[in-house]
């Protein structure tokens, strides 16, 4: 049975906004942010502050990252993702590299690689579904 993730923002011109639980894999010490949808940009990427308030640094590698209006190359770390879905289960993506770049003006930037767990269904009124199967 799929799981949903339901969002509400005040208006369809405001930032989606995601509940976002992200796991140091080797010490399982986690933190919930709240994460920009941002499906332009192709990879998730997260703040060096994000990575530092559980414990982890980006692995020495490096990847590139294109959005809609510019490129860039960004540092590697590895994380696990977790999100609380609307039927109380619990969403866990283990191991995924993210780019570290502090140039992002938020914690998380979720972007279009996130889309190989879930569908995105936005609405009209500022309803966002995220849906995993």
């Amino acid at each position: 049975m799929p799981k949903t993730l339901t969002l509400t923002r005040p208006t369809d011109t405001d930032l989606i906004k995601v509940p976002l639980w992200i796991i140091n894999p080797a010490t399982g010490a986690a933190q919930q942010f709240l994460a920009d949808l941002d499906t332009g940009n192709d990879h998730t990427c997260i703040h060096p502050r994000t990575l530092q308030q559980i414990g982890l640094v980006p692995n020495g590698r490096h990847l590139p990252i294109h959005g809609v209006t510019a490129s860039s190359v960004a540092q590697v770390a590895t994380v696990s993702l977790g999100m609380h879905m609307d039927n109380g289960h619990q969403i866990t993506v283990n191991s995924h590299e993210v780019a570290v770049l502090d140039s992002i003006n938020c914690d998380i930037l979720m972007g279009r690689d996130f889309l190989q767990w879930c569908d995105v269904s936005l609405r009209r009124g500022g309803t966002t579904t995220l849906t995993f199967d």
